[in-house]
């Protein structure tokens, strides 16, 4: 054997075989751990696979749209175990595609890298894509609202939806704009009794109902559904209770407004044709006046609106009556102050007719009465409350003494109303007005409710 060892030949037959023996070894698999003799150290190489890396796109993004880059890719690394895994781990690296100097039109590209070391085998998986640049274009499209209604509440019905803003700004590639058929905002209504507000997504879709792709400004809209019960106008029936005063007789008896809205059931609005049990107590009315009465909920509905009806009754005196008032006395009160009642801090009114905001009144009845008449007895007022702006003939109301009657040279007042600048308040829905009440007699929402119904229902002398 140290014959052998001696012989340099076989030295070097046998290194041969050895070096041959290593390089086989390191390349039979080559993705098995591989060391190198280096002195005394050793690498060891892996390889690793990252799933899903987002890609970053570079174009000009104010007048183009780009079609075809994928949202991520996937990374294969291979190298040296003490780069790699840092990598892998910190991940701060970037994929991505330049187009920043490309035209429009279509083009075929690769998928780059950066910040990965150059140890390091880097395979990206699609490698090359296929782009189209296309001109960014905007319109503005009408927003269509779809309600899926199947699931409301029984007994009510879905009005007409409201939608703001009515329409939105579509940003895309001429291509995906002229897609679009249609923008909607799609809203469900779920076991509703009363009206539904939501924040809708809006969505472009093709003729097909596919979503097309593009860019919406606003991104979601206010829908707004009214949720009401069945509704039906029915007339008021008066029926007078009680007695008279001596020698006082109906001339005539209505309501205003004569018609009522009735909410509740289909088959219930159908078999009702008025409320006729509308009482008024005339035995406390002593001259023509107007009577505010409670409208009664016919049985099986809701509600009515309004709740309260002013009842105008019309007086005249029998003629034995009439004999005896010819021998009345009479009495003129002059300038007699006319107040403004129910004003809104969100209003400035102005009196236009009369324009000294006083009036003169000629009081007719027995001398006694008449001789004892202060002017504090006497009150001249128009309400105002519910008045919008605008001008507006306005009934004067006299408060005056029993047994007395009155006669003014001015039945109606003129007044003008503006709106403050900061008090821009929009009207409330339907369910949401004040209830009418004597302090409150008009709803501004309801058309047979109007000032102009209001205005006709003057106070008798």
């Amino acid at each position: 054997m140290d014959k052998l060892m001696n012989n340099h030949w076989f030295v070097k037959i046998m290194a041969l075989l050895l070096a041959l023996l290593l390089y086989m070894t390191v390349n039979l698999d080559p993705d098995l751990a591989k060391t190198t003799s280096n002195g005394n150290s050793t690498v060891s190489y892996e390889t690793e696979t990252i799933t899903d890396v987002p890609v970053n796109v570079y174009y000009d993004s104010e007048n183009t749209i780009v079609k075809g880059i994928p949202d991520s890719v996937n990374l294969t690394l291979k190298g040296p175990k003490s780069i790699l895994q840092p990598t892998k781990l910190q991940r701060d690296f970037e994929v991505y595609v330049d187009l920043t100097n490309m035209q429009l039109g279509s083009h075929k590209v690769k998928v780059k890298y950066r910040n990965i070391s150059e140890k390091l085998d880097v395979k990206i998986e699609p490698q090359t894509l296929i782009v189209e640049i296309e001109e960014k274009v905007s319109k503005t499209f009408s927003v269509e609202v779809d309600v899926d209604i199947n699931n409301i509440r029984e007994g009510y019905i879905a009005e007409q939806p409201i939608v703001k803003p009515g329409s939105v700004k579509v940003l895309g590639g001429k291509s995906e704009i002229e897609k679009i058929a249609y923008v909607k905002a799609v809203m469900e209504v779920d076991d509703a009794s009363e009206t539904v507000e939501k924040q809708i997504k809006v969505i472009a879709l093709d003729k097909r109902l596919n979503k097309v792709n593009v860019d919406i400004q606003p991104r979601s809209v206010t829908v707004k559904v009214p949720v009401v019960s069945p509704s039906k106008k029915v007339p008021l029936k008066i029926k007078a209770t009680g007695s008279l005063s001596e020698g006082l007789n109906i001339k005539s008896i209505a309501p205003s407004p004569s018609e009522v809205t009735v909410f509740g059931s289909k088959d219930m609005l159908d078999k009702l044709v008025a409320i006729d049990n509308v009482e008024i107590d005339i035995s406390k009315v002593t001259k023509s006046e107007n009577v505010w009465v409670s409208v009664p909920i016919p049985k099986g509905a809701k509600r009515v609106y309004p709740e309260k009806v002013a009842v105008k009754v019309e007086l005249e005196r029998d003629k034995e009556t009439e004999t005896e008032d010819e021998e009345a006395s009479k009495r003129v009160l002059e300038s007699l102050p006319l107040s403004l009642i129910g004003k809104s801090p969100s209003f400035t009114y102005q009196l236009l007719n009369p324009k000294t905001e006083t009036l003169d009144i000629e009081i007719t009845g027995p001398s006694g009465i008449l001789a004892d008449l202060q002017l504090k007895d006497i009150q001249l007022s128009i309400n105002v409350g519910e008045l919008l702006s605008g001008e507006h003939e306005v009934p004067i109301e006299v408060k005056i003494p029993q047994n007395l009657n009155y006669e003014l040279a001015l039945n109606k007042a003129k007044v003008r109303v503006t709106e403050n600048q900061e008090d821009n308040k929009e009207e409330s829905d339907l369910d949401n007005q004040p209830e009418a009440t004597p302090d409150n007699p008009v709803d501004k929402n309801e058309q047979s409710y109007d000032d102009q119904n209001i205005s006709n229902i003057q106070p008798q002398g």
